[in-house]
């Protein structure tokens, strides 16, 4: 007798063994077996025991399409956490080739009026929902330091807000770091972002606005903030943009920078966009880029794999409740990738829960994935979770990893034991 997986469940040859790989989409489950257990991708029930087969049918191995329904309404999007992207300004001291903000010409910085109201919005929600235990404010720009005035301001007023565990995450070129800016930081737990690639790739795509190039300052910087990032509250996380020009020099970059700067980093392998209005073209194929970026990250940070698979991306901020962009400004989006042509209202036009609720009623509609057939019948739809603005015209790209290299790594992380 011969049995339907779920669509849901996806069939990966084991590289190292006669064995299949399956892993169910729906909840992370994952197990292996011979190869021969399988007629034209049907399971053959004659070969699995009793209890193997319990196992299988109560970890849902065997979900139909119809079923699905169910398990959608299942998933919860996190409530306890309030995201809030802040732009301080939109102005840059950089002139980078691929920026995906060359066609937005604004000089604008944030007010303390603007910073005020975001508090103020901070305060009204987390009044009404009682289950927000975290905020994580992501700070950019342009460049954000230049408003360092502002960002002063804005760290002395989130000290104000009570009972909240609040992350900060800067995006920043690095140019502008200092000891005065980490030294305001280090009460709060701090992840800085700065993107850095191997020196010539880097000089040659992210310049200062006279064309010299940005790379000496930047690891210069880094370097005498040492004991910052040797600090419990402070981590650096180097964001390298890959493309045709700098993948094949990525192994020898991280090398030289561990000796650089001898204290702990990420290194996060980003996959470099291409924009109309940008001269520069990455040319780099992304399923090569997906596979080198898997094994790279599971190879050199094993670390951050070993606990569990961490391949869904249904959890999306634009999506929560009460989760906003700010731009400098004061106009709304509804996250951080949220395209500026499209900015909405204004920060300030909010004075409590019910200028909420009428202003972003409009645009934080929830996910209707059960009436997306092209989203049904996706294997994929539990890792994605249907629709993203991040993701424009692009939105089954969903993930930067290859999943089956993923799967297979993680296998190999956990010793080739499976829950």
């Amino acid at each position: 007798m011969v049995i339907d997986l779920s669509p849901y469940v996806l069939l990966i040859e084991n590289d190292k063994s006669s064995e299949i790989i399956l892993f169910n989409t729906i909840n992370s489950c994952i197990v292996t077996l011979c190869n021969n257990f399988f007629y034209e991708n049907k399971l053959e029930l004659e070969y699995l025991s009793e209890d193997e087969i319990t196992f299988l049918k109560k970890n849902k191995f065997f979900v139909s399409k119809n079923e699905v329904l169910n398990e959608l309404n299942k998933i919860k999007f996190s409530d306890d956490t309030l995201n809030i992207t802040i732009s301080l300004t939109e102005l840059c001291n950089l002139s980078c080739l691929y920026c995906y903000q060359n066609d937005f010409n604004s000089n604008s910085v944030i007010s303390n009026e603007v910073i005020d109201c975001i508090i103020n919005y901070i305060n009204i929600v987390i009044e009404k929902s009682q289950k927000i235990q975290f905020l994580v404010i992501n700070i950019i720009g342009g460049e954000p330091l230049i408003a360092y005035n502002e960002l002063k301001y804005l760290l002395k007023s989130l000290r104000t807000i009570e009972n909240l565990k609040i992350k900060i995450i800067i995006d920043t070129n690095g140019t502008l770091l200092s000891d005065e800016i980490l030294n305001d930081l280090i009460n709060f737990d701090t992840i800085i972002s700065i993107t850095l690639t191997d020196k010539s790739d880097h000089n040659e795509v992210r310049c200062f606005k006279n064309n010299k190039g940005s790379y000496d300052e930047i690891l210069q910087n880094l370097k005498s903030l040492r004991e910052y990032f040797l600090s419990d509250n402070i981590n650096l996380n180097i964001r390298y943009n890959c493309h045709h020009n700098n993948i094949q020099i990525l192994s020898s970059f991280y090398n030289n920078l561990k000796v650089e700067l001898q204290y702990p980093f990420f290194l996060e392998l980003a996959y470099l966009q291409n924009y109309g209005f940008n001269t520069f073209k990455n040319t780099l194929d992304i399923k090569e880029f997906k596979k080198i970026k898997t094994n790279f990250e599971m190879n050199t940070f094993p670390e951050n794999f070993n606990s569990d698979i961490n391949l869904s991306t249904f959890d999306c901020s634009a999506f929560s409740d009460y989760g906003i962009k700010v731009f400098s400004t004061g106009e709304l989006g509804l996250c951080n990738a949220w395209n500026y042509k499209k900015r909405f209202h204004n920060i300030k036009d909010i004075s409590n829960i019910s200028d909420i609720d009428l202003i972003l009623g409009k645009y934080k509609k929830k996910k209707n994935i059960s009436e997306n057939e092209k989203c049904l019948n996706c294997k994929y739809l539990f890792l994605c979770g249907g629709f993203k603005f991040c993701k424009g015209e692009c939105q089954c790209n969903f993930i930067d990893y290859d999943i089956d290299t993923y799967i297979r790594n993680f296998i190999y992380l956990k010793g080739g034991e499976y829950q």
